[in-house]
């Protein structure tokens, strides 16, 4: 009989478990948010809410140069609706992947985080009802000092957290997590400390852009530009004034520093990397101001609009296409007005090239509306993207290599903009595929041309004056010419001009690449080896070369060109 009433006397206490959660009201969902760097956080957000916030916040008495860290969620109870950091120049954000969001971000001219601001936010739909966890890795942060130059010191950098462990530190920080039901934009300090020192003594000022609104295309320097030099207002900040600007639509400038030691730093919105774009609605006086301590450029006049936002008219593939070889951009380099995409849905574009030759350094960018003043490429120069994979496109990024490995490819090109922010620069999703060419071009190669001539070259042995035709008249040293002028203007409207390439002694004509050598862009550094910013076009320059043979004593001479990939 006793054994019958063990069962009973423990079955008691499990009907009280669901007590101690009583104050939890139904059908709510409480949200932990956890980290190796911020404290954890709890919220129950009402059942009737469609979203929830959370957000990091992060202070310092010392600025940020790196970090890269992961964000991990249940999919199956929260989706990502928005991903939110303070800053867009030099930061990287990827949340395609359900149950995670990536990010880095890096800038040598550091991130300013003196006041309470928000590392990361983000933004969720809630999917389910109950519990569940969002936690923040963060992976590596870097924390440092500018020095005179405006540039991190290295000798005040210091690892806050790295491989994900916490270190210890004298420097002073703080760390914040919040949850907030609903859609909430953090609030990101406007009256921040500076986060770089004052400009160098010395230093000079210089408006680079348009040249519809600067005269000369993309020109820093004092000498090459000495009308477009800042005034000194005395209290670190410079002005200049552009008289009587016409109305005109998306002209960009940055503010670039020249300082005493000659180096030359590119400086655009927010102190970044992007162009500060803006239309001219009304004939009207553009001035343009700095302020050396916050490195913020502002833009006003009667008709001045800053752009907020892109209207996509078309959409446009730009790249090293040969005038030689037109199954590549059908022959044209570089120019963004050429080579329009299909529109296959809304805001997403695509382009398919035939027979497109085997070469492993055909290049590529996506414009919009016919000008550089939008574009995306890579994250970094010379990236090839895997065929078929997308990937995300990288506003005003670099140059993208498309490698083609079969004797004759087909190549799809495709750009998504429908998830693109102007506002943070970040969502466009671009795909490049090659596949085997599905029908091979049966047209016999240029170079067998000249062996089936060669036998009939004792024919004109009474020609002998013809040896000094060609060489006074040989088109070699012309056709580079007009090449490369085209090459080094078309892509510069966002752009210093690029140095040429060498012109190739092998006698053939080389396949246009790109020689982003002359970047105007300021990642920070305080040279002028810059690696980003202004859009960076590549300036292609092909060399064609005549070959001469000399065939017999007459002198006769035939010609050639060979392409060489």
């Amino acid at each position: 009989a006793p054994e019958t009433t063990v069962p009973e006397t423990t079955a008691a206490p499990e009907t009280t478990v669901p007590e101690t959660t009583e104050e939890v009201p139904v059908g709510t969902l409480t949200v932990n948010a956890t980290s190796n760097l911020f404290p954890a956080s709890s919220n129950v957000v009402a059942g009737d809410e469609e979203y929830v916030t959370v957000t990091y916040y992060f202070e310092s008495e010392k600025n940020v140069l790196n970090a890269d860290f992961n964000l991990s969620y249940n999919p199956q109870m929260l989706a990502v609706d928005s991903v939110m950091t303070p800053y867009t120049n030099g930061v990287v954000v990827n949340a395609e992947t359900a149950g995670v969001v990536y990010g880095n971000m890096s800038s040598l001219e550091l991130y300013n985080f003196n006041q309470k601001t928000p590392f990361v936010s983000v933004v969720f739909k809630k999917l389910g009802l109950g519990e569940t966890d969002v936690n923040l890795t963060v992976d590596n942060l870097t924390l440092s000092l500018a020095n005179a130059e405006g540039v991190t010191d290295e000798a005040q950098e210091e690892g806050l957290v790295r491989d994900g462990v916490l270190a210890e530190t004298s420097t002073k920080y703080s760390v914040e997590t919040e949850i907030q039901a609903g859609k909430v934009t953090p609030v990101v300090p406007t009256t921040a400390e500076p986060t770089t020192a004052p400009a160098p003594a010395g230093s000079t000022y210089v408006v680079a852009g348009s040249e519809e609104l600067c005269g000369v295309l993309w020109k820093g320097s004092p000498e090459e530009a000495p009308e477009n030099v800042m005034t000194d207002n005395g209290d670190g900040t410079y002005t200049k004034v552009f008289t009587n600007v016409q109305i005109a639509d998306s002209l960009q400038i940055k503010v670039v520093e020249n300082t005493a030691d000659g180096g030359q730093n590119w400086i655009g919105d927010n102190g970044g990397d992007n162009n500060i774009t803006f239309n001219v609605l009304a004939a009207c006086d553009v001035t343009v101001t700095f302020d050396s301590n916050t490195r913020k450029i502002t833009v006003s006049g009667d008709g001045v609009q800053i752009v907020s936002d892109i209207e996509i008219k078309s959409m446009h593939a730009v790249g090293n296409g040969d005038p030689d070889d037109e199954s590549w951009l059908n022959g044209v380099a570089w120019d963004p007005t050429g080579n329009e995409m299909e529109q296959v849905a809304d805001k997403v574009y695509e382009i398919t090239y035939h027979n497109v030759p085997e070469f492993d350094n055909y290049q590529v960018k996506f414009a919009a509306n016919g000008k550089w003043a939008d574009s995306w490429g890579g994250a970094e120069e010379g990236f090839t993207p895997e065929s078929g994979v997308a990937f995300d496109a990288v506003y005003n990024g670099q140059n993208l290599t498309v490698n083609v490995p079969y004797e004759f490819a087909d190549v799809t090109l495709r750009i998504d903009l429908s998830n693109f922010n102007y506002a943070t620069k970040l969502g466009a999703v671009a795909t490049v595929t090659v596949t085997e060419a599905s029908q091979v071009p049966t047209t016999a190669p240029e170079t067998t041309v000249p062996e089936t001539t060669a036998p009939e070259t004792t024919a004109p042995e009474t020609t002998a004056p013809e040896t000094t035709a060609p060489a006074t008249t040989a088109p070699a040293t012309t056709v580079p010419g007009t090449t490369v002028e085209q090459n080094t203007t078309t892509p510069n409207t966002t752009l210093a001009p690029a140095t040429e390439d060498a012109t190739s002694s092998t006698g053939a004509t080389v396949k246009p690449g790109t020689a982003d050598t002359a970047n105007n862009g300021n990642n920070g550094n305080s040279t002028a080896n810059n690696n980003n910013g202004t859009v960076k076009t590549g300036n292609a320059s092909m060399a064609a070369v005549i070959l001469l043979v000399l065939v017999s004593a007459t002198g006769v001479v035939y010609f050639t060109r060979k392409k060489v990939k």
